[in-house]
């Protein structure tokens, strides 16, 4: 009777590391990313994100500041995030042409998604977008065996 309890264990622990979830979209709570969030898609314990949407009014970002896209506790696998910060790049592009393109480090940590402009980006238009991918592997406490 055990070993047909740890069989249908694993054969549980399989079927939920190949299965592939919806898109979830998690928009940020700051004011000043309105519009801005990520789409997430996970396979197992592989969680893929990108940015999605665009800025819905004008901003301009200070240099210094953190911007949090998503906070980790709104998407709660990354709050398992273990480790230094995963970097990534963020491309921000403006609308229009031409378009300006600025780039700088995006970083992934169980407190969310965020960046710091390492130069003052004034008055951002309209529909700016906000474009970076990483996958991260996150396991939570009930899936390690």
């Amino acid at each position: 009777m055990e070993d047909l309890i740890l069989l249908e264990r694993r054969v549980t622990y399989i079927e939920d590391f190949i299965f592939l979830s919806d898109v979830e979209e998690v928009w940020s709570p700051t004011a000043a990313l309105s519009g801005l969030g990520s789409g997430v898609i996970s396979t197992g314990f592989t969680h893929n994100f990108w940015g999605i949407g665009n800025l819905d009014h004008s901003q301009t970002l200070t240099n210094g500041t953190t911007y949090y896209l998503i906070y980790g506790s709104q998407y709660e696998p990354l709050t398992y995030y273990v480790g230094e910060s995963t970097l990534g790049t963020l491309w921000i592009e403006t609308p229009g042409t031409p378009a300006r393109i600025y780039t700088m480090p995006i970083r992934f940590d169980a407190t969310g998604i965020y960046f710091r402009p390492s130069e003052q980006l004034t008055n951002l238009p309209v529909g700016t977008s906000f474009k970076f991918t990483q996958a991260l592997i996150l396991v939570g406490p009930e899936d390690i065996v």
